[in-house]
């Protein structure tokens, strides 16, 4: 009888308290489990030596890293640990795996194996950012990156903001060095009633802004630039 398992592992949100954010059950799997799919290798190690794996991390230890769909051949590898029988841990760049991240297929392929799927409690920037903003929580879309090209950037926030006036919260996010620039092209071009922006969360210097956008519009002491953050528009 196969023993296979896949893990779900959240990583951490910026340089958040491992204490704050990872549970004892989920160090305990960590230091019991060889196999390791990532998204990426070097903030993995990271990451699991901070949980409590040695560091240097044992040699014994494999690391499978899956950067993006393009990677089939590392998908192939990490489906091949589950058929030859062993616990596998997927863990994403940060939060939660599987959201706006390549481990879907992998998660898609246990389940035809009907390999146990385990998803791990942890943090999850969506979530946290949208019970800390005050908008409605019972209906809202998560749409992950919004376009790079200005032009389309823009559509984008236009198509948010139509359904965030019907009453359904927008969710979204961008690069952190690219951050000021979508809050310039939401200040500018949105018509939705209310703005969130969900700042370092779970960090030191976490900070939650949430109100009007007339008057966040005003405010001129936002800075974003390099702080990883979830934007939310409302009504």
């Amino acid at each position: 009888m196969s023993t296979a398992k896949l893990y779900l592992l959240p990583s951490s949100l910026g340089e958040s308290s491992r204490d704050r954010t990872v549970p004892p059950l989920n160090k305990n799997i960590i230091s019991n489990v060889n196999f390791f799919a990532c998204e990426n290798l070097k903030s993995a190690r990271r990451f699991l030596i901070s949980c409590g794996l040695p560091s240097p991390i044992p040699e014994h230890i494999i690391f499978i890293e899956i950067r993006n769909d393009d990677h089939k051949d590392a998908l192939q590898e990490a489906i091949q640990v589950l058929k030859d029988g062993h616990e596998l841990i997927y863990l994403s760049e940060a939060g939660n795996p599987c959201i706006a991240d390549p481990g879907e297929a992998l998660v898609d392929a246990a389940h035809k194996l009907q390999v146990p799927v385990i998803p791990l409690v942890g943090p999850s920037s969506i979530l946290l950012a949208l019970i800390s903003s005050g908008l409605n929580g019972e209906q809202f879309t998560f749409h992950g990156y919004v376009p790079r090209d200005k032009s389309d950037r823009i559509q984008a926030i236009k198509r948010y903001s139509q359904q965030a006036n019907k009453g359904y919260t927008q969710i979204f996010m961008d690069t952190p060095y690219r951050n000021m620039q979508l809050l310039d092209s939401i200040l500018t071009h949105s018509s939705a009633s209310k703005l969130c922006i969900a700042i370092d969360l779970c960090c030191e210097t976490e900070e939650i802004i949430s109100g009007s956008l007339a008057d966040i519009r005003q405010r001129r002491d936002i800075d974003l630039n390099k702080r990883p953050c979830m934007f939310l528009l409302g009504n």
